[in-house]
């Protein structure tokens, strides 16, 4: 199957099968409630809100990383949403390793950038925050890059196990993956666009703008695992 054959299908899989939509717009309406709460809570300086809200982000980054393995878990076994939650309970162990791991990486790939940003700070030079931008750019681009298969390689294998299989994908199918990420964030790029369009409607144009991009990050998070599981036959 061709890369366009690949996104046509995609496309035509969600509109038979739009409860596929339902775990990144309901995580998107949770993490939507939750930013309002954080913004909030900075703007009128309540520490009570403010430290419960810093505290939420656990669970919202987990839900993150949660949803794409659902809809990785549909297309895998062609099951229904509530029969992909049920088995993707078993995962929550190592779905929580995942999310500990992606926030340590994620972090170590941004320590160049704010490494420089200090030395801007104390010498007043440009020089280290544009060196540690590149590297930390190039870090951040690398680790999405190694992570596209992921949702659905935790499907299938163990925690590091698992990196190591979507790395090792990514690696193998560097032309494709490459092509996949950019025609992925050009549709998240029109999604945003277009949320920051709504946003001028205030809080309920940031949540139909919010819910908006989650059912265009559907659509890509669905490519990815039929992609995998087209190469792996």
């Amino acid at each position: 199957m061709t890369l366009i054959e690949l996104v046509k299908e995609s496309a035509l899989e969600l509109k038979e099968r739009p409860t596929m939509f339902l775990p990144k717009i309901i995580t998107s309406l949770i993490s939507s409630i939750w930013m309002i709460l954080l913004l909030h809570s900075a703007e009128t300086m309540n520490f009570q809100y403010m430290y419960l809200g810093l505290f939420l982000f656990i669970p919202v980054f987990f839900l993150g990383v949660w949803s794409p393995v659902i809809v990785a878990e549909m297309i895998k076994k062609n099951s229904s949403l509530l029969n992909s939650v049920k088995s993707t309970f078993s995962y929550l162990p190592k779905l929580v390793a995942v999310s500990i791991m992606l926030l340590v990486g994620m972090t170590t790939s941004l320590l160049p950038f704010y490494l420089g940003a200090g030395l801007h700070i104390l010498t007043g030079s440009f020089v280290g925050i544009i060196i540690g931008s590149l590297i930390s750019l190039m870090a951040v681009i690398t680790f999405v890059y190694g992570i596209y298969f992921l949702p659905i390689a935790l499907t299938e294998n163990e925690t590091v196990k698992s990196f190591k299989k979507s790395f090792k994908a990514s690696g193998t199918n560097k032309k494709e993956v490459t092509i996949l990420l950019l025609f992925s964030f050009t549709l998240l790029g029109i999604a945003a666009a277009s949320s920051g369009v709504l946003r001028g409607l205030g809080i309920a144009g940031f949540i139909i703008g919010r819910a908006f991009s989650s059912i265009v990050s559907t659509y890509t998070v669905i490519i990815s695992p039929k992609y995998y599981l087209q190469n792996e036959k």
